[in-house]
Parts: structure tokens; sequence; C-alpha cells
């Protein structure tokens, strides 16, 4: 997991935008390309990134860099393709070799354009993951005192793995930040007090009515299979004409009992 946050969030992301200032053609359309898919890798990354694990706020330094790296690369491209005029005005045989050359990076376009055209339907695919599928509810947020962050949330996949969990179809993974921007105290987390959030009080977000309750089950890292399988301490709360489960709660931490009746907050 932390070798493909490396090369996924730092790696890729530094590579990319290295690449993109360090551009030194003086065709436009080759810069577009070569723009267009740092561009749209970084947005893709921005979006599906579990920044929780390394740091909520790099993507900021990624944008500064991102930012210099283009007005760097775009300028250089004015100055090359003003130089190349003046020379094609003394030389203008060059012309020739310049078509000839073209001819040859055809394929490099080609290449280029499939990579861009993918990364632009990720992207799309993330975008279309954010729009609620069905009429959406206002709930007051449960957690308060903190920075908090959606690791998953939304109905693409590509943002969200709890769809993939029948049970846990409409879910999300709520964790806080700490002055780092990251989630837990160490990388990686072993233990469930590494996490920010353990102990943090799960308020209601809502009026309404306690359903079910499932309290007295042991803490543990829930992965893979085990979470969907076991959801561990659970409250089931139903309000705004719908059941809200708040799942994975700390062991000794449930207060409530079925058929009790919550304000907004408590």
């Amino acid at each position: 997991m932390l070798i493909y946050l490396l090369i996924t969030h730092v790696l890729l992301p530094l590579v990319l935008i290295v690449w993109l200032g360090l551009c030194t053609g003086n065709r436009g359309k080759f810069w577009l390309f070569r723009f267009g898919i740092v561009t749209a890798y970084c947005v893709f990354i921005a979006m599906v990134g579990v920044w929780g694990a390394i740091s909520y706020y790099l993507p900021v330094l990624y944008a500064l860099l991102y930012v210099s790296a283009v007005v760097r690369s775009y300028k250089k491209l004015r100055r090359n393709r003003r130089k190349r005029q003046r020379e094609l005005i003394h030389h203008p045989q060059q012309a020739t070799d310049d078509t000839e050359q073209y001819k040859q990076e055809k394929w490099v376009g080609t290449v280029k354009s499939s990579i861009l055209v993918i990364l632009l339907l990720l992207d799309g695919w993330v975008l279309w993951g954010y729009e609620p599928t069905q009429k959406a509810i206002e709930l007051n947020f449960p957690l308060t005192g903190g920075i908090y962050y959606v690791w998953n949330g939304g109905h693409s996949p590509l943002i969200n793995q709890c769809p993939f969990y029948a049970k846990q179809h409409y879910g999300l993974d709520i964790v806080k930040l700490n002055r780092a921007g990251v989630s837990t105290r160490s990388v990686p987390a072993g233990k469930l007090v590494s996490f920010e959030i353990f102990g943090e009080i799960v308020r209601s977000p809502c009026d309404g009515t306690v359903v079910n309750v499932v309290a007295g089950k042991n803490d543990h890292l829930q992965t893979g299979k085990l979470r969907e399988l076991d959801t561990g301490n659970m409250v089931a709360l139903q309000c705004a004409g719908v059941t809200l489960y708040f799942l994975h709660l700390q062991f000794g931490s449930v207060t409530v009992k079925p058929g009790q009746i919550l304000n907004e907050g408590e």
C-alpha cells in the first residue's frame, strides 16, 4: 500500500510536472498534448487520491509546481517558435526538414492522444461519481472539534470502495486529520489508536429514533472481506425518511438503546 501511494501520489505527479516544465519543442500541438496529459492526471489523482494517508495539503504544493511548470514551458514554447520562424526566414529549405520530422514523430502524437483520452474518460467517471443518483437528504455533520476528510464517498468505485460491499453501498468513510494533514500518527497505521479519529464522539446528524444497536464487539482493524462481514459496533438511526448506519464504533462507546429518541447533535 505504501509503495503504491508513493508511486501514484508522489513520484508520478512530480515526474509529470517536471516533464511539462522541461518541454523544449517549438510545436504548439505537442505542447498541448503534454499539457493535457499532465493536467488530466493531476486532476485525476487529486480527486481519487487517499491524501489522508500522506498529507491532505500535498496537492496544494503540486498545484504551485504545476502552475510554475505551465508558465515556464509555455514561455519557452513561444521563444522557440519565434526563434524557429527567424531561422526559416534565412533558411527556408529547413521547412522540408520540419515536415519530415513531424511525420516521424506522428506516432508519438497518436500515443499521447490515446493516453489523454483515457485520462479524460477517467476524470469524467470520477466527476460522475460526485453526482447523487437519488434524491439527497440534508444532514448535520456527526463529528466536531477538528478537520475531517471523507476517505471514501460517492458512487464511483474510483473514489469509494463501499459500493463493492452490498451492505454498505451508500457508505462513507470519514477520518480526522492532524496538523500535517495526515489521518494517522504513524505510517502505516498498525493499530487503531494510531488513527486521529479514534476516540472521537459521534453525534446524531438529525432528529430521529434508534432502531438497532450492536455493542460489545472488540476493536480491530477491518479490511477486505472482513469489512463486509463484520460491521463492528453499530447504531442504526431512523430519520429524514431513511435509516442511517454508524458502523465500526469503538468498544464500550455505544450509549444509546433501541427505541431511544435523539435530537440533532446528541
